[in-house]
């Protein structure tokens, strides 16, 4: 793989990460003041399968590098962050993903996979006292 492409692919998702821990800012205040799970909040296209019993808190689509629509999706569950984390690992497994980066603290899980002529998938499952939050940001393949 060329070293100009490789550079493009992790500034790609430094860029990717940063929107994703932006929108965590931004909507952490609505998840504190929405009291708990009764419904979706949001709605919008769902570029992959949601987490079982999962609502939609947030949805927005963005423009991505080099003019490439994406979705930023947040859900909210009351599931532990390892039964969210092994769910997608199988779910984007499934879809032909391969989990490529993951990081993990006390109560976040970021983890990235990637699949052939496919946009890199960011996800981020963080843990507080008003549940379990899935951050996820997909952008769509250029073609």
């Amino acid at each position: 793989m060329k070293k100009g492409v490789i550079i493009g692919i992790i500034v790609g998702e430094v860029i990717l990460l940063l929107l994703l821990i932006g929108s965590f800012f931004i909507f952490r205040s609505g998840k504190e003041q929405s009291g708990g799970l009764s419904g979706d909040m949001a709605s919008g296209t769902e570029p992959f399968t949601r987490y079982p019993e999962s609502i939609m808190e947030a949805h927005s689509e963005m423009i991505v590098p080099e003019q490439v629509p994406g979705y930023n999706i947040i859900y909210l569950t009351n599931d532990s962050l390892s039964e969210v984390e092994t769910w997608y690992n199988n779910m984007m497994g499934n879809a032909g993903y391969q989990l490529t980066g993951s990081y993990a603290q006390e109560d976040t899980i970021i983890i990235n996979y990637n699949k052939a002529e496919e946009a890199p998938v960011l996800l981020s499952i963080t843990s507080s006292e008003y549940g379990t939050s899935i951050y996820l940001i997909y952008g769509e393949a250029s073609a």
